[in-house]
């Protein structure tokens, strides 16, 4: 009887475990979406679940390479179409606008927890609130980072 609680209690954490990983795993392969004076921007949808708070989400997270020799000052406009409808096109808020600095041959990858390198694509829960359905990365600057000595 000991063993069999036992093999319950194992299969139920396995399974448990499974379904806590799933929800933090990608949905789809990186795709790359622009090549611009030696960075890659790369994508990916992801499921962003938090059960917590009751949220059950869809991200695009992006992914960035440095693939040059210098460090990069790098800034980016990301523009987003919900429901075939861009919601920010014409917004100059600095919200939309992306500026970090990436060191020579590196990369940077957004998770759920970091909004500055991921974008809302859908509630997976609520098919009635508008999805993404495009974006682009738009007034892309790329400069390098001189060092004075």
């Amino acid at each position: 009887m000991k063993n069999r609680v036992y093999s319950i209690t194992v299969l139920f954490l396995i399974i448990l475990s499974g379904i806590i990983f799933t929800s933090m795993t990608a949905t789809s392969e990186w795709i790359l979406y622009k090549q611009v004076q030696g960075v890659q921007f790369y994508y990916q949808e992801v499921s962003c679940d938090d059960p917590t708070n009751g949220l059950y989400q869809n991200q695009i997270r992006f992914k960035i390479i440095n693939t040059t020799d210098f460090d990069l000052q790098i800034n980016y406009k990301t523009q987003k179409w919900y429901d075939n409808q861009c919601s920010n096109c014409n917004d100059t808020s600095p919200e939309h606008f992306t500026s970090f600095e990436l060191k020579a041959k590196s990369e940077i990858i957004g998770n759920c927890s970091n909004n500055q390198f991921q974008i809302f694509a859908s509630f997976k829960d609520k098919p009635n609130v508008p999805k993404l359905t495009k974006f682009e990365i738009v007034d892309i600057i790329i400069k390098p980072i001189l060092i004075h000595e």
